[in-house]
């Protein structure tokens, strides 16, 4: 979730009255999608443990009805979560059992999800040759269904693996498709990012001026939407400019 913390608040509140009602009326299924909906949000609120029991809460619930799409989506979450606790194994745990899951249901969005969070998990261990193998399965799915916005994550990650790999070449050519995407689908925030990184990837390489001319569109975009950190990114931005006129001399 990328809401703001007031947004999470009025979020929380919602979703609680919610699960009041859904328990009043004993309406199973809406309690444990609200229930999920409250883990994510105290995740996104940094709250990890109360998440944690609020996914593992949801799960039972889908279990009890045999609710296996459901079931997937809640492992799916309990691994994220596992994840952001540093809990590496058990998270691994989860997001294989989503995957199971997904498989067996020929839900191929969802199995291009969960062998993208498998990734994030060997990533996070260093195993880059196991991430790099589990995000390129995710995109050829997520090409083959023509998930667009699935896509374009896909790419970020493996141009993530790849840097670490210090294959500086492949990474960029991932950041640049999955540019092209977000552009496409209109995600001007995630374009933003990715030049900026896509700049650093220019300037270890040595094009500080490729590097200088994407990086200001990203600082350009902080100062559209008012970002806290316009000023920063922009001092950052001046020191390599300084670096190009540097060697203009």
């Amino acid at each position: 979730m990328s809401y703001a913390l007031g947004d999470l608040r009025r979020a929380l509140t919602h979703y609680e009255q919610c699960l009041t009602v859904a328990r009043e009326i004993g309406d199973r299924r809406s309690e444990g999608a609200t229930l999920g909906n409250l883990g994510t949000i105290y995740s996104a609120l940094g709250d990890h443990a109360r998440a944690m029991t609020f996914h593992e809460q949801a799960l039972a619930i889908s279990r009890a009805l045999n609710n296996r799409r459901a079931e997937g989506q809640d492992l799916g979450n309990l691994g994220i979560v596992a994840k952001q606790l540093g809990d590496y194994p058990k998270a691994i745990t989860y997001h294989q059992q989503a995957l199971q899951i997904s498989r067996e249901l020929g839900d191929r969005q969802a199995e291009a999800q969960d062998l993208g969070n498998l990734g994030s998990v060997h990533m996070a261990l260093d195993d880059y040759t196991a991430a790099l193998g589990l995000h390129e399965q995710a995109l050829q799915i997520s090409r083959s269904i023509g998930d667009r916005r699935s896509e374009g994550q896909d790419l970020v990650n493996l141009g993530i693996v790849y840097r670490k790999l210090g294959d500086l070449h492949h990474a960029a050519v991932c950041y640049e498709e999955a540019c092209v995407i977000k552009r496409a689908i209109g995600d001007r925030s995630g374009e933003a990012v990715l030049n900026w990184n896509l700049g650093l990837l220019y300037g270890q390489q040595g094009d500080l001026a490729q590097a200088l001319m994407l990086m200001q569109n990203y600082v350009a975009y902080l100062y559209e939407v008012g970002h806290e950190q316009a000023d920063h990114y922009a001092q950052q931005l001046e020191q390599i400019r300084q670096r190009v006129l540097n060697t203009q001399d």
